[in-house]
């Protein structure tokens, strides 16, 4: 999965330009034991344990306050029914609201484990129920020399 942004920017801040910060989760959206939906991330951002690291070491090494973020993750459907993609927006301090909304793309990309599995088919099937607006990308280019 990939997370690409267009945030605020704003050179008086110095170091702090950046003015808003995405962070994407994907996973399973289903009820826990106490009946509540419950969402439980399934794709790790690509860093070494995301949630050992300090707020400087997510600065320094992109995981925060970067308009580009990559997740990678391998998982098997276990037990989860409904899956979502949750967007979270997170503003500086003292940055107020913006009269435009905070745009995202959101790339995902699924694949199967075992081959010959109709990810790609059902993934299809799945979003034309939910009438999501999609735009189809070109996975090659050929160019003549």
């Amino acid at each position: 999965m990939t997370v690409v942004y267009s945030p605020p920017l704003d050179s008086q801040h110095g170091a702090e330009y950046i003015r808003a910060n995405v962070d994407a989760t994907f996973g399973s959206y289903d009820p826990g034991q106490d009946g509540k939906l419950k969402h439980t991330g399934l794709i790790p951002m690509d860093a070494p344990d995301k949630n050992s690291l300090y707020e400087e070491a997510l600065i320094e090494h992109s995981f925060k306050w970067s308009p580009v973020k990559v997740y990678r993750g391998k998982f098997q459907r276990k037990g989860g029914k409904n899956f979502r993609l949750k967007l979270e927006l997170l503003r500086r301090s003292g940055e107020p609201p913006s009269a435009d909304p905070q745009r995202v793309n959101v790339l995902i990309t699924f694949r199967a484990i075992d081959p010959g599995q109709p990810v790609y088919q059902d993934g299809i099937k799945a979003i034309k129920a939910l009438q999501w607006a999609t735009q189809s990308i070109s996975s090659a280019v050929h160019i003549q020399v």
